[in-house]
């Protein structure tokens, strides 16, 4: 199957727009091989054993995307292959030889006014002059989990996150490789699923090794030689003692102490699955995520490895238990933790106005979402599913 795909990229493609045939290549030479983020494929050295052994223009071809887009550890035989079969005489097609070879010229990140939502968008260079993007979304709310995977010419991306609003700031090249690097292997433990479940990832599987090139070309952070400490340990007294102070409070007339601490129980888990995992941190992109879509569908008892940053309140198979004592306790009890955590966290007021009034609005929505309804209604217990 691969070595028929490979025919069918160059009888596609000849190599005059290299950002197609590269994507060709390399999505081809993804999904056939095994991976860390793909369970199923074939063993590197398998692949370039036949590679050779077919000896025709496929096999330079699988061998010289392999030499560019494959294993680390299969890059220099693959290259040793390519140069038999092109010492045998093989039509070896002329463009091979653009595969990967690229030079990173800049990096910028591109945010919104919340710096929640970032795409990441790094200047390529080749040697005849040509430019060309790489952009790569970090999910604000999966753990920066890179997605929406994009190649294209110079100034697409750039241009449609400019006139999207968002605020572009130059980062260095070696930053960026961190964020993405990150980000990518983020997206590698969900790609594991993608094989055997329907998850909306298509795309980034067509990307994700020429990408993960295209990353790899990027500067290392130097780092000191000296040993990093663990600080997860404070880390978890710091929310526990900010989870305490909140509970401590007189609970208003009218919550329920249990539906409270579930709801603030559910803030400090979402907050573990954000870009940006600071509990006390809260935008009105987050609150909306946070009430529209995670709360509905977390459970007490629930961990964050079921958590799918993609997936959406209302979804067919999803089903939950609201009451009416339970949305009223979220009404009362979660403004109550965003002035808290704006006060610990030393918010602006106009920061704080803007937060209470994401929330009014997300609350109704899953009000009218779960009841039908903006108006409460005393004693109702609605099943969404």
């Amino acid at each position: 199957m691969l070595e028929v795909d490979i025919e069918d990229c160059i009888e596609t493609h000849d190599g005059a727009d290299l950002i197609a045939t590269e994507k060709a290549v390399s999505c081809t030479i993804g999904l056939h091989l095994t991976s860390n983020w793909n369970p199923y494929g074939v063993r590197a050295a398998v692949a370039l054993a036949h590679a050779e052994a077919i000896g025709s223009p496929a096999g330079a071809v699988i061998a010289a995307g392999m030499s560019a887009y494959g294993p680390a550890l299969a890059r220099g035989r693959a290259r040793q292959v390519l140069d038999r079969i092109r010492a045998a005489d093989v039509a070896v097609p002329e463009w091979v030889g653009w595969l990967g070879t690229v030079e990173p010229v800049g990096a910028t990140k591109f945010r919104d006014e919340w710096d929640e939502y970032c795409e990441l968008v790094v200047e390529y260079a080749r040697s005849d002059g040509s430019i060309h993007e790489v952009c790569v979304g970090m999910h604000p709310f999966g753990w920066g989990m890179a997605h929406d995977l994009a190649v294209t010419p110079a100034g697409v991306c750039t241009g449609r996150l400019a006139d999207a609003g968002f605020v572009a700031e130059e980062i260095g090249l070696a930053e960026a490789r961190e964020l993405l690097t990150k980000g990518l292997e983020l997206l590698d433990e969900a790609l594991k699923d993608w094989w055997d479940n329907d998850l909306d990832l298509d795309a980034d599987v067509d990307l994700r090794m020429l990408v993960g090139q295209r990353i790899e070309t990027l500067p290392s952070i130097e780092r000191s030689s000296g040993f990093e400490t663990d600080d997860g340990g404070a880390d978890a007294e710091h929310i526990a003692d900010i989870v305490r102070s909140f509970v401590e409070q007189p609970v208003p007339l009218g919550e329920q102490p249990g539906d409270m601490g579930e709801m603030v129980m559910a803030a400090v888990m979402f907050s573990q699955a954000c870009r940006d995992p600071d509990v006390l941190r809260w935008t009105p992109p987050r609150i909306e995520a946070f009430i529209e879509q995670f709360l509905p569908l977390w459970q007490e008892g629930d961990d964050l490895d079921d958590y799918d940053p993609f997936d959406e309140f209302g979804e067919p198979g999803d089903a939950f238990e609201f009451d009416e004592a339970r949305l009223s306790t979220v009404d009362s009890a979660f403004p109550r933790w965003l002035r808290h955590a704006a006060e610990r966290r030393g918010d602006s007021a106009e920061t704080l106005e803007a937060n209470l009034a994401a929330a009014r609005s997300s609350l109704r929505k899953l009000r009218v979402k779960v009841t039908g309804s903006p108006i409460p209604q005393a004693g109702s217990q609605v099943r969404w599913a």
